[in-house]
């Protein structure tokens, strides 16, 4: 939330994994940031949560303490819309820590700046 770059930066900015690390209350003013920082032609691929959560801390995620905070899924369409962000596709994306973890799903979102 500390960067700034002009308006119209950057061709893409990608944000897999990262979004739902930021307190829920800051999200919409970050993603408005953002849509500022693409170039009208410009694309931002972010991965979201499927659930909503207010905030909570894990105390030992890889050996560091690490904070959430997500809306979910379907949420953040009308966040992404008053962002001025339209979503051109969705897929979902998948990973898992190690070979016993449990697999996560999160949906994947392209977005391209709307017009005006």
């Amino acid at each position: 939330m500390n960067l700034t770059f002009p308006q119209a930066s950057f061709h893409a900015v990608v944000m897999l994994y990262t979004l739902f690390h930021l307190p829920r209350d800051e999200q919409p003013e970050l993603l408005a940031r953002i849509k500022q920082w693409l170039k009208p032609d410009g694309l931002l691929l972010a991965s979201l949560a499927r659930t909503s959560h207010h905030g909570y801390v894990e105390d030992d995620f890889f050996g560091t303490s690490m904070y959430w905070s997500h809306f979910a899924e379907a949420d953040y369409d009308p966040i992404l819309r008053q962002a001025g962000l339209a979503v051109i596709e969705r897929r979902k994306i998948g990973h898992g820590y190690s070979a016993d973890a449990k697999s996560e799903v999160h949906p994947l979102v392209l977005c391209r700046p709307m017009s005006g």
